[in-house]
């Protein structure tokens, strides 16, 4: 299944962490927030198509199309704001040279 390949691959987070917790985070945060099943199905998927080699098509076969869709706009979002983050960063080090 595609949890236990997610897992595998990446076997902790880069705090050390074990990656499941960071899957059961992201469920959990979700949940509180009332969302969706397939919504909490593409939280935890969020980071397969970048960590993992696993490619969007085979949460596609699993869970279907609107899961695989909100899994591809979680992670150009997630991408896109770390872009941001990273040139927001390099700017302010540029201004305490």
């Amino acid at each position: 299944m595609i949890m236990q390949k997610n897992c595998t691959v990446v076997n902790e987070e880069k705090n050390g962490d074990p990656y499941i917790y960071h899957l059961l985070s992201t469920a959990y945060f979700l949940a509180q927030m009332q969302m969706g099943p397939k919504t909490i199905i593409a939280g935890d998927l969020h980071d397969i198509v970048e960590d993992t080699p696993v490619t969007i098509k085979e949460p596609e076969s699993i869970f279907g199309e609107e899961v695989a869709n909100l899994v591809e706009s979680v992670t150009m979002l997630l991408d896109h704001a770390y872009q941001q983050s990273l040139k927001q960063s390099q700017e302010m080090k540029k201004l305490h040279q």
